[in-house]
């Protein structure tokens, strides 16, 4: 009995069908470490070396290569070569990896290609995580020692390693007792990064807290994305995010079902009928002490599962749909690291309309028509265009805080995913320069975004011949005319931005927190400081 009190104590309840919260990973504690490449290799007890080279396996760039190479009896410079010899080192980012004799000081070598590329880009870094941690996984790595002799800037390593460390922490929170029993957990505990100069080495030494405050975001968003959906229920994920937002001292309230309606939310409330979880509209609040200078709205999708209501999903991969909410994961993401980095001047708002798309005899039906809380009416052209609905209301609620800009993230349309098929994420709005600085900001952290116009000829497919509007909006320019309705509920004067992000947040069962990065840097870029961490609340 006492395990089985131990497995509730995880979120079971007696028949283990309705879970009563969702349990989230252990942040790990990990020791990392910065020094200044120099000829020589400094001593380490890392089990494993990282090395990045460029394909054409030179030398000539840095004499680490040679150091490395004498240190490891000649294995670097004979390995490289065979690999250029099977081509299989040619391109950005593939690697090989060697297991090292006992009489070694690591265990096994990476090398991995910057293919032509000498000065390193957040894209690249992106990949380079990615390659890690499938070497990490397999070769059951649990210390580096990355060489990275090559020019980038310090928040792309900041960025880089808190993206290492959440992809090393392996989410197996939904095993049984049985596997828990025999297997356990893998740790990454230790990383060494060797960086090319002393102004970089000084500005990394000084932000080793935010990598922590970063990766602690992301984590908790692949936490929430990738929960079942009978674990991330509206209610659940509601009391997360308050948990999350008392532990780092965020304003934070939830709105029921009641107060939606007495707000005149009937689009969020039209929607969120059909399911037996009652309306959790969260708003978290963070404000600085002293002056503000601006004042944002990060507006997350929060739908914990979207089965596509009485125009029901069809396709074989529905059980997926459960991440429909990742847009809100990565405003509530970002709100974790922004309340432990705590910048100044800038107060920002993290709002979600959180609810599940269901069918019962309470849902709405295909042809209703909703009113939303700025008073727009809605034709409901088709039930499983239910997200904009969610967020018409979040967006109205919004702009009554009186924010100065707006930005909502959602996985809202199937046709930005096939057009990006995920390595680019659609975005749109009124100001061009808050889309570009975005845009900006995603570039600086590996997020990529693309630029779409938000073409006001395309209005009339957002009419309706018996309401306002139709959440339809036909099938012409989907990405274009969604955010085109979403602009219905964006107050005169306010900037705004949206982000289509669908298939950009991960795989089937493996989020990736994107967005997370992207707001908090934007957060950065609004408080016109470095980033510091003041509180140890993680």
């Amino acid at each position: 009995m006492e395990s089985y009190s131990k497995k509730r104590a995880i979120g079971h309840d007696i028949d283990g069908i309705r879970p009563s919260k969702i349990p989230l990973s252990t942040f790990p504690e990990v020791n990392i470490q910065f020094s200044l490449i120099s000829k020589e290799l400094p001593l380490s007890e890392k089990n494993c070396l990282v090395v990045c080279m460029p394909s054409s396996g030179s030398f000539e760039y840095h004499p680490i290569f040679e150091s490395i190479d004498k240190y490891l009896d000649g294995i670097l410079k004979s390995s490289i070569q065979k690999a250029i010899d099977a081509n299989l080192f040619a391109s950005e980012c593939s690697a090989i990896s060697i297991n090292l004799p006992p009489s070694m000081p690591y265990e096994s070598l990476i090398i991995v290609s910057t293919g032509t590329n000498l000065n390193l880009s957040a894209n690249f870094f992106v990949k380079l995580s990615n390659t890690l941690q499938s070497h990490i996984s397999q070769y059951h790595i649990n210390s580096a020692m990355i060489a990275i002799p090559f020019e980038t800037k310090s928040g792309i390593l900041l960025n880089f390693l808190a993206d290492l460390i959440l992809k090393t922490i392996e989410d197996n929170r939904f095993k049984g007792i049985q596997f828990h029993a025999k297997n356990k957990n893998r740790k990454f505990e230790d990383i060494h990064l060797l960086v090319n100069n002393e102004q970089i080495l000084s500005e990394c030494n000084s932000k080793i807290s935010s990598i922590t405050a970063t990766a602690t975001g992301l984590l908790f968003a692949r936490d929430l994305t990738t929960a079942p959906p009978n674990y991330c229920n509206p209610v659940n994920m509601a009391h997360e995010i308050l948990e999350m937002a008392k532990k780092v001292g965020l304003s934070h309230k939830v709105l029921n079902t009641k107060e939606c309606e007495e707000l005149g939310m009937g689009a969020y409330i039209g929607v969120l009928q059909g399911s037996k979880y009652p309306a959790q509209f969260v708003h978290l609040h963070y404000k600085p002490e002293g002056p503000i200078h601006h004042k944002l709205a990060f507006v997350g999708k929060g739908i914990t599962m979207d089965t596509g209501g009485y125009n029901l999903k069809s396709h074989p991969n529905i059980q997926y749909m459960k991440s429909d909410m990742a847009g809100a994961a990565a405003v509530f993401g970002s709100a974790y690291s922004i309340g432990l980095i705590k910048p100044k001047y800038v107060e920002i708002h993290f709002i979600s309309a959180i609810c599940e798309n269901s069918i019962s005899q309470n849902a709405y039906l295909p042809g209703c028509v909703l009113t939303a809380s700025n008073g727009k009416t809605i034709e409901v052209g088709n039930t499983d265009a239910e997200g904009r609905l969610t967020l018409a209301d979040a967006l109205v609620y919004s702009c009554n805080l009186e924010v100065d800009k707006i930005v909502d993230l959602a996985t809202l349309t199937g046709l930005s995913m096939s057009f990006f098929s995920g390595k680019y994420a659609s975005l749109l709005g009124n100001s061009d320069e808050f889309v570009s600085t975005i845009e900006t900001s995603g570039h600086h952290v590996g997020e990529k975004f693309c630029k779409l116009p938000l073409d006001t000829d395309y209005k009339e497919h957002i009419k309706s011949n018996i309401a306002d509007l139709n959440n339809m909006c036909g099938s012409v320019a989907g990405v274009i005319t969604s955010t085109l309705f979403l602009s219905e509920f964006i107050r005169e004067g306010t900037s705004y931005a949206h982000i289509d992000m669908a298939g950009c947040s991960g795989k089937e069962n493996v989020s990736n927190g994107f967005g997370v990065k992207t707001l908090i840097e934007l957060a950065m870029r609004h408080s016109n400081e470095e980033i510091r961490v003041t509180s140890n609340n993680i």
